[in-house]
């Protein structure tokens, strides 16, 4: 049921399935080189087709690619994961990144590199956005820049 090769470290993961975000948490690294299976803590619903999701301190960020929306989740129990807020984004939201107080999304819909001020994750506030010029379709950030891959 799970991909063991896309589960190889010791840390909590995530993973996204369509209307749902599974919190697997994996063996420890010792067990995992013996081929050992991560396990399944609880699922969550989210809004419609979520695309993408990264993790701050105890908050796991999901986009919404139909629904257009960022969502919140509290994971300090990963066994009892909480929504606790939520904004709307451009159209057809499709990763986001997550860096400071700052995630960064890109929406494939509007072609839009945007930026959400998450200083105080229940209540996310659009800061900004820019023009990617053609529908982006991955996103990574490094020392303070935003690296977007166009389709």
């Amino acid at each position: 049921m799970f991909n063991r090769t896309l589960h190889r470290t010791w840390v909590p993961s995530f993973r996204s399935t369509l209307s749902a975000i599974w919190l697997v948490v994996t063996v420890p690294l010792m067990a995992q080189m013996d081929g050992s299976c991560p396990r399944s803590l609880d699922t969550v619903a989210t809004a419609t087709r979520p695309v993408g999701i990264a993790l701050s301190g105890t908050h796991a960020f999901v986009v919404n690619a139909q629904s257009h929306l960022l969502q919140v989740f509290d994971v300090s129990t990963p066994e009892e994961p909480v929504l606790v807020g939520a904004a709307s984004t451009a159209n057809s939201p499709a990763a986001v990144a997550v860096a400071g107080d700052h995630a960064y999304i890109i929406a494939q819909g509007a072609a839009r590199l945007q930026v959400f001020d998450i200083a105080d994750p229940a209540s996310p506030t659009f800061a900004g956005e820019v023009s990617t010029h053609l529908q982006p379709a991955g996103l990574t950030l490094k020392d303070g820049r935003a690296y977007v891959v166009n389709q």
